[in-house]
């Protein structure tokens, strides 16, 4: 998905204004001019006791030994100046500050930084937009003996500890690095580094963040209250990793953070995570995430940490011991702390469940779950052969995969997801209607998922949710960056809500399916060229039947549709027609806002009914209204059940966990003007009285236990407020489950024209 970004940018400038303002800071005494001396406990090392000392000593092949005290780097004599040196110079950063600036220290070779000791010597910073310490292109650097930060007023901040790029053999040890810094650690296209016996705390982002590096070891650090600090949110990761080779997180002690993930990793190799403690943390997201590769886990002790998100991402990639055994959330929660040096292990690649051989070309039968499971690979044709195929009773429901496929956590269970496959075919013995079908119970997740496939085809069984009344979230078929899909006399049905979902794929048919009972039509297609139905039956869903958002080359039984976007209903004798009235007057799309249902105002009585008879903590609405107006995102995904169908006027998207969602706040989706002004995203919140109108919430509407997302509207009536997407919300109140909330969960009704 392309998220507007413009939007974010605009909207982090203005909050640095602000927030910078907050903070308090001020510049301090200057620093004054004092003699450099010679250290008598190393005659080669330069002793200094003030910022400018600091500076003027900076030179390949130095020790600078810095004096108990704290060195303010903004009370240096030319802060923010021409320096007219080689090897450091100010960076000018965004700030309401007359002047602000950060130090970088460059293109040094042999630099040691050596303070008094942690609690002796502190370099600080005063611009909360700048990192403490920028190093660029310095080699043989070593950071040793002192604490570095932000000055300690209360503030929010954009700016991280020590940064590093393109630098080599560098060592922090023993130092303390706190926030209101963003990151502790930052490094990008660097290699060897080490931080070692460090104390990584408060900072707002998370403690170590490297790109595109090799060799990098955190070892015997404390890190801890990350994303706990007065004023900051959540923090992202831990430790986030991308685009690199080797790296070691050993005998560390991690505690006491509050953030989304404990570590991130992208698409590196070689990856140790080893005889660390984690403690009394809590994971907003999951605990692991991992992108292409996994990581090696083991010897650690996971004790008091809420992980009630789940221990993974839905990547399909997992942890493994280090003999390769892939390690589902219960073996690592039982854990026995041991201590295991990196030297002695050598990284696996996790053993995932097994797959079946079949040749190329070959076609298996399969009579249960765990046999279709096996065979899902590239190049071969799968045949159903038996009535029910209901996913949920695979013996490894919910746990690993293969290489091909892998649960996603959903709020009421696990959703298959197929990926990375091509030439597969998946087929019906049996093609008589009902005579087999694939199931799934969990109602807010997809019955069958495909990722990143091509040449598929599926054809003669039955796909929905089991037949139980209840409401869905969930669709029925989805498929994202898939080319080249065949779908051939199919029987797609609700509760699911759409039958068929498609985005960004293209060279997509449908011939003879029937499509039926689905709660909000029978398909949505974003961004696909090429589609192509062919006899279709599509009877008993809502209008429109179809949408069609920038997808291009489309028809409908050998007739063209033009243009790139359109909704469409599906006339008895199986023409299409513009969606109307039962009057017979056309109804133009900006009515439907996404296809979705009028929505009528939930308050209008019983209010206390709705939402329990505690109403000291007043009502839900007002919570998430509340939550908003304090830009606390993560207090609302907290209360949202995923995934989430989002049909906007432009096209339609799911959001599939917490992860997801807050990605799109973090890069401005719902906040942006962009957003605002296509969308309608923004009512006027100040003027809205939640006990009078409650549901206006800043564009999002509560029924009940339901969130739905709405576009347009006009705060003082109900009138003209459209539902974008519903989700399954926990309620504020102790002893309600989520399970319960689903049961009371109602959709609204249908709007009379």
């Amino acid at each position: 998905m392309e998220y507007k970004k413009s939007g974010a940018r605009m909207l982090a400038a203005v909050l640095a204004l602000v927030l910078l303002a907050g903070c308090g800071i001020a510049a301090g005494p200057a620093a004054s001019a004092g003699e450099v001396s010679t250290s008598p406990a190393d005659d080669n090392a330069i002793r200094v006791t003030n910022v400018d000392e600091l500076l003027a000593a900076i030179a390949p092949n130095t020790v600078i030994e810095l004096a108990a005290g704290e060195y303010n780097l903004s009370a240096a004599s030319n802060y923010g100046a021409d320096t007219h040196s080689s090897y450091y110079s100010w960076n000018g950063v965004y700030s309401n500050d007359e002047m602000a600036a950060e130090l970088v220290i460059q293109n040094v070779d042999g630099l040691t930084l050596r303070g008094a000791g942690l609690e002796e010597t502190t370099i600080a910073a005063v611009p909360r937009y700048a990192n403490v310490i920028k190093f660029v292109g310095c080699h043989n650097l070593t950071v040793t003996n002192l604490t570095a930060g932000h000055t300690t007023e209360p503030g929010f901040c954009t700016g991280g500890v020590l940064n590093l790029e393109n630098c080599t053999d560098v060592s922090i040890d023993s130092c303390g690095l706190y926030g209101c810094g963003t990151l502790g650690v930052q490094a990008q296209n660097c290699s060897r580094l080490t931080v070692v016996d460090s104390n990584i705390y408060e900072c707002s982002y998370g403690a170590v963040d490297v790109h595109q590096c090799q060799d990098v070891v955190v070892s015997g650090c404390d890190i801890h209250h990350h994303g706990t600090r007065e004023g900051q949110g959540e923090a992202m990761n831990i430790f986030s990793v991308s685009y690199g080779e080797g790296f070691t997180v050993y005998n560390c002690r991690i505690h006491d953070n509050r953030a989304q993930y404990l570590l991130n990793t992208s698409f590196t190799k070689n990856t140790l995570f080893l005889s660390n403690e984690v403690l009394s943390n809590a994971f907003g997201a999951k605990v692991f995430t991992f992108q292409q590769y996994g990581a090696t886990v083991d010897g650690c002790r996971f004790e008091g940490n809420d992980v009630s998100r789940g221990w993974y991402s839905g990547s399909g990639i997992y942890a493994a011991d280090i003999n390769g055994n892939a390690l589902e959330g219960a073996e690592l929660a039982e854990m026995t702390l041991r201590d295991i040096p990196p030297e002695s292990v050598s990284p696996k690649p996790a053993d995932l469940a097994q797959m079946t051989e079949v040749p190329v070309g070959d076609e298996v039968l399969v009579k249960t779950v765990d046999e279709f499971l096996a065979c899902l690979g590239p190049d071969r044709t799968i045949v159903l052969d038996g009535e029910l195929f209901d996913l949920s009773t695979a013996s490894n429901y919910g746990g690993i995969g293969t290489e091909y496929y892998f649960w996603q956590e959903s709020p009421d269970g696990p959703a298959l997801v197929i990926h990375d496959v091509s030439g597969l075919s998946i087929r019906a013995n049996n093609t008589a209607s009902g005579g087999t079908t694939i199931a799934a119970i969990p109602r807010y997740a997809d019955v069958l998922s495909f990722r990143n496939c091509d040449n598929l085809f599926l054809g003669g069984f039955t796909a929905g949710h089991t037949k139980e009344p209840g409401v869905c979230s969930g669709g029925v078929l989805n498929f994202q960056n898939c080319n080249q899909v065949m779908l051939e006399k199919m029987r797609l049905y609700g509760c699911g809500i759409l039958g068929i979902q498609a985005s960004y794929c293209s060279g997509f048919s449908v011939l003879r399916t029937e499509i039926y009972e689905c709660s909000q039509g029978a398909g949505q297609f974003f961004q696909t060229d090429g589609i192509n139905f062919v006899d279709c039956d599509v009877h008993d869903v809502p209008s429109p039947a179809f949408r069609f958002t920038e997808c291009g080359d489309k028809t409908w039984n050998g007739e063209p549709l033009s243009g790139r976007n359109g909704m469409y209903d599906v006339n008895t004798d199986g023409t299409l027609s513009a969606p109307m009235y039962e009057d017979g007057a056309a109804r133009e799309e900006s009515e439907f806002h996404g296809g979705a249902e009028k929505l009528v105002n939930p308050f209008a009585e019983e209010q206390n009914v709705i939402y329990g008879s505690d109403t000291s903590q007043g009502s839900f609405a007002a919570f998430i209204q509340q939550a908003i107006v304090n830009d606390d995102w993560e207090a609302l995904a907290d209360r949202i059940a995923f995934p989430i169908q989002f049909f906007t006027t432009n096209y339609s998207f799911v959001i599939h966990d917490r992860e997801e969602y807050l990605k799109m706040v973090q890069d401005g989706y719902f906040t942006s003007p962009f957003f605002e002004e296509t969308f309608g995203f923004h009512q006027r919140i100040s003027e809205t009285d939640p006990t009078v109108f409650g549901s206006c919430v800043y564009g999002n509407t509560c029924l009940g236990h339901l969130i739905a997302f709405t576009s347009a509207g006009n705060t003082a009536t109900e009138d003209n407020l459209y539902i974008t997407a519903i989700s399954v919300v926990t309620p504020l109140w102790p002893g309600v489950s989520v399970t319960e909330a689903q049961a009371q969960a109602q959709v609204p009704p249908t709007p009379q024209p």
